[in-house]
């Protein structure tokens, strides 16, 4: 199983949470693969982008979080494995984990007493309507 996550944003060692014996599924896919490229040739690049201007929704196993960890970005999301995975890749590659984790039962905002916006979101669509 590979678990070395390259991105035009840096290199990381991803594992799918909870762990399970020889999965072969690795803890990213093309999705996020995709919404990075497209952001790095928009030009985006996290030396010139301001801290928590950035939110990503639905980030499976922490992949998008990760490459960009340089902006603590903001992660919205209903799922406990996600945050736990998100919170475990970090540790695992040696970074403060710098995201703020926001529960799905709460509105996104980058800063609850300015009118500030986020710049980038990164939407990981779910496959399912239902779910959409």
């Amino acid at each position: 199983m590979n678990n070395n996550f390259q991105s035009a944003f840096g290199s990381f060692q991803l594992q799918r949470r909870p762990p399970t014996p020889n999965q072969p599924l690795q803890a990213w896919d093309a999705t996020d693969e995709y919404l990075l490229t497209e952001l790095a040739g928009d030009g985006f690049s996290v030396a010139n982008s301001p801290a928590t201007a950035t939110l990503i929704i639905n980030d499976q196993f922490g992949a998008l979080a990760l490459a960009l960890h340089a902006i603590q970005p903001h992660s919205w999301g209903d799922s406990c494995n996600a945050h736990l995975a998100l919170a475990t890749n970090y540790q695992d590659n040696h970074l403060d984990n710098n995201v703020a984790l926001i529960p799905a039962t709460q509105p996104p905002a980058p800063d609850r007493n300015a009118a500030q916006k986020y710049r980038i979101v990164l939407w990981r669509v779910p496959k399912t309507l239902a779910l959409f």
